[in-house]
């Protein structure tokens, strides 16, 4: 800790000096402001973001390598006061209260499943203590072996319902949170009930049901296709005659425009990330002090899963794509259409400085041939290769370039704005 806060402060002294000497160079001037309030001052344009996010990370590491520490050190849990077998029941007994007064019991109710589901009223099968004399507190249990149960008709069906809906935009039932009557079926009831049970015979294997769909021919098909039979008979698709165009997820997004820059992070696991936020949001919505460690190197691009958590400071970037929003629960994600995601997309911080990257891929691996950085880009961005008539555009317009790298940067930047990147076809 003391070796990197020492570092941060003689980087901090460097920048420092750095910073004052263009202020004094400056027609504006600072006057009497201290230099501080001249770099937050984003009116000006004395500095960059880069070095404003570098300024106030140097400024503020001390502070951040404790947090940093507080949240690796281990935290031990245990329970207090709790009395068990063989002195007493390990499990209180619960009663019906009657008239819905707490001080008003009525008859003992045990522990049991809902009737309609298992068609009977016994109790549960909790375990005894060692002693045989008492249920232990083993009702969870008794729970998580009753849903994970092959005989539960529910589990399985929810869950491959979901898995359907994440990889198709919505599910075999429409409503992944309710299966009741108001859900209106399944479209395909025997297809869920032959997934369900591919999914318990697979040993509830995830993994196997993911690469089960995804290798499907429902899967695998376009949406671009033309069928007049299709469309007369079954316009909303509920017999998945073909793929329906999506917008990719925000988390996806964004991992997407870091991947084919060549800067995302693969490490897996750990603390949260800090990725830079534009302007001043993570100062503007701090409680008693900003919280944001702001993470500028290659530790900050980790995937989109791994971003720190806070309801009251969302991503600008994720969040004009629908990202999920921690302070409610959703069932499934609304997908919207709005100017921001475009604005975010040509004009944010975020895909800019991707773009440049990309740029500067395209221009290591594939020289300065015009041909070749264009072929280039659509197989890293497009997974495909430009027809004649687009090379034949973006070749001309690179070879016309004033600049080559100005153009080659707006040229990436306009493929991650198009369509096909952020759809699913």
């Amino acid at each position: 800790m003391q070796r990197e806060v020492g570092e941060a402060k003689q980087q901090l002294a460097k920048l420092t000096k750095q910073l004052e000497s263009r202020i004094g160079k400056s027609n504006a001037g600072a006057g009497n402001r201290k230099l501080r309030d001249t770099i937050y001052d984003r009116a000006n344009d004395l500095f960059t973001k880069h070095e404003r996010d570098l300024f106030y990370r140097l400024e503020n590491r001390e502070r951040f390598v404790k947090q940093h520490l507080k949240r690796l050190k281990p935290a031990a849990m245990s329970l207090r006061h709790s009395f068990g077998p063989p002195y007493e029941p390990g499990v209180p007994v619960t009663t019906v209260k009657l008239r819905g007064e707490h001080d008003n019991p009525g008859p003992v109710v045990k522990a049991g499943f809902p009737s309609l589901l298992t068609g009977h009223s016994k109790p549960a099968s909790i375990r005894l203590d060692p002693f045989k004399r008492w249920p232990t507190r083993s009702r969870r249990m008794a729970l998580a072996k009753w849903i994970a149960s092959a005989d539960n008709p529910l589990t399985a069906r929810v869950m491959m319902n979901r898995l359907w809906h994440g990889h198709f935009g919505r599910g075999i039932v429409k409503t992944p949170s309710d299966f009741g009557k108001l859900s209106g079926g399944a479209t395909h009831p025997r297809l869920l009930d032959w997934l369900a049970k591919r999914f318990v015979d697979s040993g509830w294997s995830l993994k196997a049901m993911h690469r089960l769909l995804v290798t499907s021919s429902t899967y695998r098909q376009s949406s671009l296709v033309r069928n007049e039979a299709g469309e007369s008979v079954d316009p909303v698709n509920d017999l998945w005659w073909h793929y329906e165009q999506r917008r990719l997820d925000a988390e996806a997004i964004r991992d997407s425009v870091l991947a084919v820059s060549g800067r995302l992070n693969p490490e897996l696991y750990g603390l949260p990330i800090f990725p830079p936020l534009p302007g001043d949001i993570a100062e503007t919505v701090k409680y008693n002090e900003n919280k944001w460690d702001t993470q500028l190197d290659h530790a900050g691009r980790k995937r989109s899963i791994y971003i720190y958590q806070q309801r009251t400071l969302n991503m600008p970037f994720m969040q004009a794509f629908d990202s999920t929003v921690c302070d409610e629960s959703r069932p499934r994600r609304r997908t919207s259409v709005t100017p921001l995601q475009a604005l975010s997309l040509f004009n944010g911080d975020f895909v800019n400085e991707e773009a440049a990257a990309l740029a500067g891929r395209i221009r290591r691996e594939a020289g300065e041939g015009k041909g070749e950085q264009v072929r280039l880009a659509y197989r890293l961005v497009f997974s495909r290769s430009p027809s004649p008539e687009e090379a034949g555009h973006f070749v001309e317009f690179l070879g016309q370039a004033e600049e080559g790298g100005d153009a080659l940067v707006g040229f990436c930047r306009v493929l991650l704005n198009a369509n096909e990147f952020v759809y699913i076809d």
